[in-house]
């Protein structure tokens, strides 16, 4: 019998375990094929749903542009820009010719020079003696106007990469919208773009700009019960393990259709069991609850600091944020807090956010309450909370639950929260 570590079967990491990998519904064939139609291609759903594993496997980052987009570009231009510079693409600045006195060298030769901000620039030295000519080229990465969409187009075809926009969710809206509108012309040049985000919606790209229609494919990584057994059951097999039904039932319940989730407390199990990798022998029978309970414990304390920022940080606004703001968001997250597990999973939109503020807090206005959901995750993101939490699609004006890990935090981390002491 084949002997596994234990990371190669459970767990969270950066090249996700194998042996519990589960192509859903042909998802990876399904995935190779969008790929070959030449349309953007969206990939959404809530944190640790595989997201970045499923597109990892059939285009590998070395085969990618990948823009990080928690560091919030301010604006589409931004975006291009990045993309413009890993793919190696610079223009010239200026270029200065000067003489020098005698120089002390023979020949030719070249020399580095680092310019802070502004790029880099190439001293090419010719000649010797008394007098040479030396001429600086000062160079930066090519930026982006909407006349240059065809030469930013043009480049991401020559590098033979694509590109990917990791987060799109913490892009600020005006750029969201502004890369919507020119993701049009990009199709039309021969230039799909793959977009990953942590939203539920569907269509979210067509809200923004209808005519994507038929230019966008999706994918939503959403998980069944039935695709987590089958994580299990692959585990079980290649651990040579077998927990109990009512263990696989809590594991799964627990998850709320969360794969990452169902990873941890699988591996937490398997640690506090002191099984470490492939059993021996007879099948190892997993059955104490109470390792179970253990596992939970261990998770909570880990996410405990997250979302205490969450439940704390976030209430405080941000440093220019007026008292009355600051009671906004406190109430805001309250609401996300203490709503229900079938609200959360469908999404609250702001009407009902509103309605539910104003039952907490009389003073704060509807007003009030779209202003700061607007900012909701830029101001998740300053607090370093990083994966989201929760995130507001203005178009669809609903606050999704990103992170699903809140509602097992929530049942089972004994959280304590800002308004439970304003409230005394």
């Amino acid at each position: 019998m084949s002997q596994f570590d234990l990371t190669q079967v459970f767990g969270i990491y950066k090249d996700p375990p194998e042996k519990t990998y589960v192509d859903r519904s042909g998802l990876d064939g399904r995935f190779d094929g969008l790929l070959a139609t030449g349309r953007h291609l969206v990939i959404h759903g809530p944190s640790k749903q595989g997201k970045t594993a499923l597109r990892a496997r059939a285009l590998p980052d070395e085969k990618c542009v990948i823009v990080q987009s928690r560091q919030r570009p301010a604006t589409v231009e931004q975006v291009y820009s990045e993309i413009l510079q890993q793919i190696g693409v610079q223009r010239t600045v200026s270029r200065e010719v000067s003489k020098s006195g005698e120089l002390s060298m023979e020949g030719g030769g070249s020399a580095g020079l680092s310019i802070p901000l502004i790029g880099k620039a190439t001293a090419d030295m010719k000649g010797s003696g008394k007098a040479s000519l030396g001429t600086t080229t000062t160079t930066e990465p090519m930026g982006n106007t909407t006349s240059s969409l065809p030469y930013v187009a043009d480049e991401i075809k020559k590098s033979g990469r694509r590109v990917v926009i990791e987060d799109f969710h913490y892009i600020d809206e005006p750029a969201k919208k502004a890369l919507a509108f020119d993701l049009k012309a990009f199709f039309e040049y021969g230039v799909p773009i793959i977009l990953v985000g942590a939203w539920e919606e569907q269509h979210v790209l067509i809200a923004y700009n209808g005519d994507l229609s038929g230019r966008v494919e999706e994918i939503n990584v959403a998980w069944t019960d039935e695709e987590l057994f089958q994580v299990l059951r692959l585990g079980q097999a290649a651990l040579n393990i077998q927990f109990s039904g009512e263990i696989i039932k809590q594991m799964i319940l627990d998850a709320s259709g969360n794969v990452g989730l169902l990873q941890r407390l699988a591996e937490r199990i398997c640690r506090e069991a002191g099984v470490n990798k492939t059993e021996i022998g007879d099948s190892l029978g997993i059955r104490d609850i109470q390792l179970l309970d253990a596992a939970r414990s261990y998770i909570c304390s880990e996410e405990a600091v997250r979302y205490r920022n969450f439940g704390w940080s976030v209430t405080e606004g941000f440093k220019t944020s007026r008292e009355k703001t600051k009671a906004t968001y406190m109430r805001i997250i309250q609401v996300c807090v203490e709503a229900s597990e079938a609200d959360l999973l469908a999404g609250l939109h702001q009407d009902q956010i509103i309605e539910r503020v104003g039952a907490l807090d009389a003073n704060i206005t509807g007003k009030n309450v779209k202003q700061a959901l607007q900012w909701i995750d830029r101001l998740q993101s300053e607090k370093n909370i990083y994966p989201v939490i929760a995130t507001f699609n203005l178009t669809t004006r609903r606050l999704s639950l990103a992170d699903r890990e809140l509602l097992f935090y929530r049942k089972y981390g004994g959280p304590n929260w800002p308004w439970e002491d304003s409230d005394e």
